[in-house]
């Protein structure tokens, strides 16, 4: 994911998870135990893992999908896994290529890293770029969200959450700097493949455009658990604009035939099929506010503010509603306009 504000890098944020069974905590992230040897790993307020972090014992070897924004995170996490006795971590995934999934790399640059050719392409073009245009924003984004936190009421809490998130952010990034370095995927997957461990065995799912221009996903039939990566958030805004509508819809429907009973999403807390059920309903109204946007005679750059509906006001992440619908109303805009070519 990706937060463009004049803005130019995405955040995804996360909630506590509300399921499963807490093995290990740090300042970053909580480790939940979901079944023997399968675990997530949910980004914790206030910490600097940003999104959610998958942790697979194969047997002889360790699998993490999604190293984190933070190498300092990672490097938490690499601690973690040694000191619960897990084998050594020899595979990574990057489901897609936002900073927040992909930077925790470093850490386990050893490792097998696998991701869509896509992806790779993608984090090896941006994050140069990326990298170079957060040193020039950071300053004022963090001055911008400090300012607005203390001027905020104290008894404003959902307000201060949304706002702290940011400063978490933007901060964890500028953290970062002092050791980053891009390690690139090594091994890319191309439609379906199969990774076979000795304990047990997932298949890694390429699933094209959705929430980006390749999304990955990884699935273990036989736990019947699910790591969507961003193409779902939980009790948090998704971010619409490196993506399409359309196709993250038909992604989340082509979820739903996968027999999972436990998903793990980019952000938010471990959830369940009816989370999906609940995203294609908000991509939904979010299309149908961008038609009647549109249908008024409103241009996207026209629309300063607009109302989240009473169902979503509570989603963390709030400042991605406005931005979604605009996004959406450029894409309808241009269809129409294909249309009378």
């Amino acid at each position: 994911m990706k937060f463009i504000s004049t803005f130019s890098s995405l955040v995804f944020i996360c909630l506590f998870c509300l399921s499963g069974t807490a093995q290990k905590t740090s300042k970053d992230f909580d480790l939940i135990t979901l079944d023997d040897g399968v675990y997530a790993a949910i980004h914790k307020a206030g910490g600097r893992a940003i999104c959610n972090a998958g942790i697979i014992d194969l047997g002889t070897e360790t699998l993490v999908f999604d190293p984190f924004l933070s190498p300092y995170a990672a490097q938490e996490l690499k601690r973690i896994i040694s000191e619960m006795g897990l084998p050594p971590v020899k595979i990574l995934v990057n489901s897609h290529f936002h900073n927040d999934h992909i930077r925790g790399n470093q850490v386990f640059d050893t490792a097998k890293i696998y991701s869509t050719l896509i992806t790779k392409q993608l984090i090896e073009t941006s994050e140069p770029r990326e990298i170079a245009d957060e040193k020039n924003y950071l300053p004022g984004m963090i001055a911008k969200y400090d300012s607005l936190l203390a001027a905020l009421p104290a008894k404003d809490t959902l307000k201060r959450k949304q706002l702290t998130m940011m400063s978490d952010y933007f901060k964890t990034i500028k953290e970062s700097h002092k050791i980053l370095h891009t390690v690139l995927p090594n091994t890319i997957v191309r439609g379906m493949q199969t990774i076979y461990g000795k304990k047990q065995s997932l298949i890694l799912i390429e699933l094209g455009l959705g929430h980006t221009k390749s999304d990955l996903i990884m699935y273990l039939p036989q736990k019947r658990i699910l790591f969507t990566g961003d193409l779902l958030f939980i009790q948090n805004h998704p971010w619409l604009g490196d993506g399409n509508l359309d196709s993250l819809k038909n992604s989340l429907l082509q979820l739903q035939t996968l027999d999972a009973v436990t998903l793990i999403p980019g952000h938010g807390p471990v959830g369940s099929m009816q989370d999906i059920k609940t995203l294609i309903t908000y991509l939904d109204q979010v299309n149908e506010t961008a038609q009647m946007q549109v249908d008024k005679g409103i241009k996207p750059e026209q629309l300063k503010e607009i109302t989240i509906p009473e169902t979503y006001t509570n989603w963390l992440l709030d400042e991605f509603y406005l931005p979604n619908i605009k996004f959406q109303m450029n894409h309808i805009i241009q269809k129409n306009n294909n249309r009378k070519k």
